[in-house]
């Protein structure tokens, strides 16, 4: 009996297990048929979507619409028993109709689906442009429309400025007699013209090279790279572009990569990624080490209520929770273990008894430290144990606080400076660590207020960053011995007046401790003596409230730190103002008064109501508001007299200068500094860049020699342009000499010699300006200023990157340019190219630039302060500066490349003309071509001169030798006689028509360009070869011909007599 009972409750077992298994797989059949439904509704409903759309088409398009096909439903399933449906149900009928359908979706043609045109609003922005065009052709190429339909569909988005733009030009270029834009592809090269900047490219080039890793992961960093090779068209090798990648890897994973073997860059990828993960889990796995060991013992806040020491607990009453991994005190199970933390939003404890929440213990030397739980060790660092936190107590003040949270916001720090506070002597004191700083400094004010001991400088140096008023000459230093809690160290800091804080840390403490920095919680943590430590920073308000104590107790800045030089000026001004108020106040106020008191009588006389003055009691040099009321009141004169400072030393300016130009120089005095401001110049998008030849041979060419002198100035002047930031010291495989040249005034001028460089750097060919068109843009003016750029050329920064192609060498050292340079090929080029972009709006309208010469004109002197007043806003604007000395403002003739330029005409420069005059008789071929060279410059003013000049040039070919005779003596005397009388030249007038008078004799041809007879240029030539054997009727129809082609530009648009 009992095995057949066994056997029947065995066979009921196994029936429920079977039903329950039947009942479980008909469920999920369930499930999956709802699932099935769903995704067959919304088939459904896309197809009836796609078939409206496409009768939408068909009417607009005027096509009879077919019959729309019924769409095969999908089998409903019985709820109740789906096993008797799914057996109904034919598979092979729904698997034809879907099979159908999707045949029919793919067979349809993509043109059939609306595609929205992105709208343009027409920013400026190249990346947002080139997005939306991609955007556009995509469109494109899913619809077969024509050229015009694609303009015109485009058009329609534009809105904001695209639109205006658009209609612009549009209207622009039916004046100009051009036909519309019809084609998407001119469209394209349009609009690039226009919203892609030129430098653009090269942009995007200097963003790839520029590329790091940094905080990205590594697949977000190739995936950076591929799309900026790919937006700046880069092709090359797979290999370079592995050197790409593993140069901007960040360095403890490209350390590791390089000794792997890879073949292709995706295997250089998956490694690289292979190894950051293998670095995640090791941090990972530390830190859950460090967390675990802490949290093994239990925290021991219980006994810290009624105790400040530590007490250890014997583990006596506690138990460990096996599933968890925490340790808990024991208590009694009650409801209120349920409670939620608000601090650390754990459950069974409040707020107040949070673990979290450490005491600080104060040590028997006034400093104090975080309490520990049993077996835990000092140098154990985690998120939050073991961190120094700033030293309590108002700055300068010492105070003890017992408590302390150790949470903070990290959140708050993200904008924050590492700001501390720190003991020093017993005294609370505010320390900042600076990563920018490149010493360790503490505040002069603060070692004399303690006493510090202080020893001479090594090796003195200049400061200028660290105060407004001039050069800071650091020759003191200090040992500064200090505790930020447990952390004590001693610091060799050079002694200066900042009042920033009272001691500041920068690179050097960083290198000798081996400082790591977390960013994103602004901590700093180290090692020292076995001991790791984390210094944490104050907060925010904490800060402001140390800078509040500071400005108090050490005075408040002028600017943001104010230097004891300025403070003992301040000083001695203020015992000369008191002497004055001694001594001259009441004598020039007495004088004064008497001075008032008589005129003020003298115009009572004449009107004839004389009154009596009352004598004041006590003489000031001041009159009081009462008084000027009163003379007021009784008619009387009264002067006033204003005084206002002036920047710009009036000295430089001529007195003969309108008020008007004067106050706006005084205006814009930033722009006339006495000398460029040290420092680099800003980035204007337009900076100097140096390609070599590829595969030129990058030149290492020795120093000169020198004597001792020339020595020490020339390593003076590579000490002053170190200072302004100029140059810097280079560890680059490319170097060229420097000489020293002697200037006029008896001073060197320290002078690179870069043919080496230019000889193998690729020549950029940037217009120059032509004199004559620029003279050509002169006429009508009346008035004239002409301002000189300071030192223009290094006013230019160095295309980042090419620094190092500028270096130069000397006996003690190797530098780099890091602002443009004299001599390099390039250099004219850059430097027009900048002038034409800075002062592009004004070209041909009121200025006119050859390099640094800047030259306005006007024909009024309020269009002049207008014009003079935007081109000192460009300046400004630019950062660019012009020497005072230089500039000439308001005249109506000026000296303008050689010329003399005035309303009249254009004249040859007197200096010059001097020295031609006072040129003694030449000797030599040199001498000879040295004086052709300057009367050529002049050519333009004399009549025929190839025809006189023509004995000089015999002299200067290469197959003669030289002799000077009577023929050549006559031509010289009659040159210098001519351009000493050289005639004045008229500026053209384009209203007027232009004549034409030509010559010819048996050596050369000439003609002269004339308006109203009087003459704007001559021309001449020396006939040559077969010229020479014309006839008299060829040669003057040559010289014809040749003024022709000369003077093309002036005469071709209008008539011209001949």
């Amino acid at each position: 009996m009992s095995r057949t009972g066994s056997d029947d409750e065995r066979r009921v077992l196994q029936e429920a297990e079977i039903k329950a298994r039947n009942d479980f797989t008909l469920q999920a059949m369930h499930q999956q048929f709802e699932r099935l439904n769903l995704q067959l509704q919304e088939m459904r409903d896309t197809i009836a979507d796609q078939n409206d759309t496409i009768a939408e088409l068909r009417r607009e398009n005027n096509v009879r619409p077919q019959a729309r096909r019924n769409v095969p439903h999908a089998p409903i399933v019985n709820q109740e028993n789906p096993i008797d449906d799914f057996n109904d149900i034919d598979f092979d009928r729904v698997g034809r109709d879907r099979r159908g359908q999707r045949g029919r979706v793919e067979d349809d043609n993509i043109s059939s689906i609306k595609m929205k045109m992105p709208s343009f609003k027409g920013a400026r922005d190249p990346d947002l442009y080139l997005d939306w065009e991609r955007k556009v052709e995509a469109i494109f190429d899913c619809h077969n429309y024509s050229e015009g339909k694609k303009v015109k569909l485009v058009v329609v988005e534009f809105s904001d400025y695209a639109a205006i733009w658009w209609k612009k030009l549009a209207r622009d270029r039916l004046q100009e007699g051009q036909a519309p834009v019809a084609t998407w592809a001119e469209m394209k090269r349009v609009m690039r013209k226009r919203f892609v900047p030129s430098h653009f490219q090269r942009e995007l080039q200097q963003r790839l090279q520029t590329l790091k890793q940094g905080s990205m992961s590594v697949d977000e960093y190739f995936k950076a790279m591929d799309m900026a090779m790919i937006q700046a068209n880069c092709t090359e090798e797979e290999e370079a572009t592995m050197a790409r990648f593993l140069n901007g890897l960040n360095k403890e994973i490209a350390d590791v990569v390089e000794l792997q073997q890879y073949v292709t860059i995706d295997e250089l990828v998956d490694l690289s990624v292979k190894i950051e993960n293998q670095n995640k889990r090791k941090q990972t796995s530390s830190w859950k080490g460090r967390t675990s060991t802490i949290s093994k013992k239990p925290w021991p806040y219980h006994e810290m209520k009624s105790s400040s020491r530590p007490q250890e607990d014997k583990g006596k009453g506690k138990f460990e929770n096996k599933e968890g991994g925490k340790t808990f005190n024991p208590k009694p199970f009650t409801p209120s273990s349920s409670i939620q933390c608000h601090k650390c939003k754990g459950r069974g404890h409040m707020m107040h008894e949070c673990p979290s929440r450490r005491n600080i213990i104060l040590r028997e030397d006034g400093g104090y430290e975080s309490e520990k739980g049993e077996g835990e060790e000092e140098g154990d660092v985690s998120d939050e144990d073991d961190v120094e936190l700033p030293n309590e107590g108002m700055i300068g003040v010492v105070r003890r606080i017992m408590t302390i949270n150790l949470a903070s916001n990290s959140e708050e720090q993200r904008e924050n400076i590492f700001h501390t506070r720190c003991g020093i002597k017993g005294k609370t004191c505010s320390m900042i660590i600076d990563s920018g700083s490149c010493a360790n400094v503490v505040s002069s004010y603060f070692v004399e207020k303690l006493g510090l001991a202080c020893m001479k400088h090594p090796t003195p140096y200049r400061l200028q960053w660290l105060n407004d008023s001039g050069e800071l000459k650091v020759n003191k230093q200090c040992m500064i011995s200090f505790n930020v809690g447990r952390y004590e160290d001693d610091i060799l800091c050079d002694i200066i007046p900042m009042q920033a804080c009272h001691i500041l840390l920068g690179r050097p403490w960083q290198y000798d401790r081996n400082v790591f920095h977390d960013g994103r919680k602004n901590r700093y943590s180290l090692e020292l003596n076995g001991r790791k430590f984390t210094l944490a920073p104050l907060s925010p308000s904490q800060v402001f409230e140390d800078q509040k104590r500071l400005r108090e107790t050490m005075g408040k800045p002028r600017g943001e730190i104010k230097s004891e030089l300025e403070e003992k000026e301040k000083k001695e001004g203020q015992e000369l103002e008191k002497k004055r108020d001694g001594r001259e106040k009441e004598r020039e106020g007495s004088n004064l008064r008497e001075e008032i008191k008589k005129g003020l009588n003298e115009k009572i006389d004449s009107l004839g109501e004389r009154k009596e003055v009352k004598e004041r009691k006590k003489e000031s040099f001041y009159i009081k508001t009462k008084e000027c009321l009163n003379a007021r009141k009784e008619g009387l004169p009264i002067i006033l007299l204003t005084y206002k400072e002036t920047l710009i030393n009036s000295e430089l300016l001529t007195s003969s200068l309108p008020s008007s130009i004067s106050s706006l120089l005084q205006d814009f005095e930033d722009v006339f500094p006495e000398d460029i401001p040290n420092g680099l110049p800003p980035l204007r998008g337009i900076e100097h860049q140096i390609d070599f030849v590829p595969g030129s041979q990058i030149p290492n060419r020795p120093a000169y020699r020198s004597n001792p002198e020339e020595t020490k100035e020339l390593q003076r002047q590579v000490e002053e342009l170190l200072e302004k930031g100029f140059v810097r010291e280079s560890m680059s495989p490319c170097s060229v000499p420097v000489l020293l040249v002697p200037k006029k005034d008896g001073t060197w001028r320290m002078c690179v010699d870069c043919r080496a460089i230019n000889k193998i750097t690729v020549k950029y060919r940037h217009p120059i300006p032509r004199l004559d068109d620029m003279l050509d843009q002169l006429h009508g003016s009346k008035i004239f200023s002409k301002i000189d750029l300071k030192s223009g050329y290094h006013q230019i920064r160095m295309n980042p990157g090419d620094e190092w192609k500028t270096a130069f060498k000397t006996k003690y050292g190797l530098y780099e340019w890091l602002v443009m340079p004299f001599g390099l090929t390039n250099a004219p080029s850059t430097f027009m190219r900048l002038m034409n972009h800075v002062f592009k709006d004004f070209h041909g309208k009121f200025v006119v630039v050859y390099f640094d010469d800047i030259l306005v004109f006007s024909n009024t002197l309020e269009e002049h302060v207008e014009h003079l007043k935007q081109v000192f806003e460009v300046l400004r604007k630019q950062f660019l500066f012009a020497n005072l000395k230089k500039c000439t403002f308001y005249v109506d003739r000026v000296i303008f490349l050689g010329f003399v330029v005035s309303s009249k005409g254009v004249e040859v420069d007197e200096e010059k003309i001097k020295a031609i005059k006072e040129w003694p008789k030449p000797k030599s071929v040199t001498e000879v071509r040295s004086f052709h060279g300057l009367a050529s410059f002049y050519r333009r003013f004399v009549r025929d001169f190839s025809t006189i000049a023509s004995p000089l040039t015999e002299v200067i070919k290469k197959d003669k030798i030289f002799k000077w005779g009577k023929e050549q003596d006559d031509a010289f005397n009659l040159l210098k006689e001519k351009l000493c009388s050289a005639p004045l030249l008229q500026l053209p007038d384009f209203s007027k028509s232009f004549e034409i008078e030509c010559d010819a004799s048996g050596k050369g041809i000439g003609a002269v360009l004339m308006q109203d007879s009087k003459p704007i240029a001559y021309f001449s030539e020396k006939l040559s070869g077969a010229t020479l054997n014309y006839s008299t009727y060829d040669k003057e129809l040559y010289a014809l011909v040749r003024a022709l082609a000369t003077w093309q530009h002036y005469l071709w648009p209008r008539e011209f007599v001949c």
